[in-house]
């Protein structure tokens, strides 16, 4: 957290579209599971899911668990959330998946080493930025309305 958050303050979030610890409701058949996302980046301040556009949804591991170690997780919420774009880091590495809707398998888009972040962080930004993952999003809402 207190690596994903200034990163993402960087790419040009605002404190206004950042939610830690967003509380939402998942179902497994008839079973209403409680969760919490550490981190979701809305486009504005509506932080629900009835009015709010989440556009990136952040999983955040400890240094000493693998960069990958909860993409199970942070997939499972991508479900009900429907942001543009997960990612998962462990402050050492950045791992960005385009979210395909659950049917299809998610896209992984970059793979960034902390140590490769200055060199690559234009990289990032073109891919996460708001007003990127915000056209990502709505490219996708287009489509599924055919």
């Amino acid at each position: 957290m207190y690596f994903a958050s200034p990163l993402f303050h960087g790419l040009g979030y605002a404190s206004e579209h950042e939610a830690a610890g967003f509380r939402f409701d998942m179902w497994e058949g008839v079973t209403r599971r409680r969760v919490e996302a550490d981190l979701v980046y809305f486009q504005d301040d509506h932080h629900s899911l009835t009015d709010g556009v989440p556009l990136i949804l952040v999983e955040a591991k400890g240094t000493d668990q693998a960069p990958d170690a909860g993409t199970g997780q942070v997939r499972s919420y991508a479900y009900w959330l429907k942001p543009a774009y997960y990612v998962t880091t462990n402050g050492d590495a950045i791992v960005v998946y385009n979210y395909q809707g659950g049917a299809i398998p998610d896209v992984k888009v970059l793979d960034i080493k902390r140590s490769e972040l200055r060199e690559r962080f234009d990289e990032l930004y073109r891919v996460v930025n708001p007003v990127a993952a915000k056209a990502t999003r709505q490219a996708k809402l287009d489509k599924l309305k055919g």
